[in-house]
């Protein structure tokens, strides 16, 4: 359902049911969440939210959460890119031009609302457009975008702005958006700096000096969206290996066990075990 940000976390499965719980895990891009049916437990910053069905949650980008589903329901998750929330933050100044001012709104990575049939209706409609993909901006019109800012600011605008208010594109920001675009693709680290118009040297210096590099932010992105494809989703080992553009399972297989000291089946496997 999230995305594990480094090699060392770890990947806690307790089973009763079909409870599971994911520890120490890390959202590389921003979630919109519809729990519908189920009911899950996010643990971030030492402070625990137990949410029930029909509720709406944003989940701000790279939190480090302990998620829990307590029953044999899924939530239904929408990723959107920091390209996405830059527009909607642009919406939003227009909509509530005194937003950008107040002080006092509850300086939470987390926000959560109950739904309302609206909600539903436009969740589902994003979500049977987009599916488990990524949004980013050059995938999106602008009626699309006005569904989500409409869904967005259901919640405290106060609160939705101390958000984006911090959303500040890095290079490393830059590079995941774009990767996000096609997580088939076979991308190369000149495909990436030719999209932001700068050379592949200067690309890597970049990077160097956010303390990550290329080819550790494609393989993350790959294995963040393989755990929330094999969570969130019924598609089979082979199929998620394809989406991810790897050119063989057994190569993707590979890699996932390094990234997460276990192996796709085993994990779906532990999953569902009674």
């Amino acid at each position: 359902m999230y995305n594990v940000q480094h090699d060392h976390e770890r990947i806690l499965l307790m089973q009763h049911i079909l409870y599971f719980h994911l520890k120490e895990v890390s959202n590389a891009n921003n979630i919109l969440v519809f729990t519908e049916r189920s009911n899950i437990s996010i643990k971030v910053d030492n402070e625990t939210f137990r949410i029930n069905n029909d509720c709406m949650i944003f989940i701000e980008k790279n939190c480090i959460l302990d998620v829990t589903l307590l029953n044999n329901h899924r939530p239904s998750l929408i990723f959107l890119s920091d390209n996405i929330m830059n527009e909607i933050s642009k919406i939003i100044s227009v909509i509530d031009k005194f937003a950008y001012i107040k002080s006092n709104a509850k300086k939470s990575k987390i926000l959560i609302r109950k739904a309302n049939q609206e909600d539903f209706i436009l969740f589902n409609n994003i979500k049977s457009e987009f599916g488990d993909n990524i949004i980013t901006y050059d995938k999106i019109s602008g009626p699309q975008l006005i569904k989500i800012t409409s869904i967005l600011l259901g919640f405290d605008i106060s609160e939705l702005t101390f958000i984006l208010r911090k959303t500040k594109l890095t290079y490393k920001d830059k590079v995941i958006a774009i990767l996000s675009q096609d997580l088939a693709y076979d991308w190369k680290v000149s495909n990436v700096s030719d999209k932001l118009y700068i050379s592949e040297s200067s690309l890597r210096k970049k990077l160097e000096n956010e303390k990550t590099s290329f080819i550790k932010l494609l393989t993350t992105t790959r294995m963040n969206h393989a755990l929330n494809l094999l969570v969130t989703t019924d598609l089979n080992v082979n199929v998620v290996s394809f989406k991810l553009g790897y050119k063989t399972t057994s190569y993707f297989i590979k890699r996932f066990k390094e990234h997460y000291g276990i192996t796709p089946k085993q994990f779906l496997r532990q999953r569902t075990l009674p």
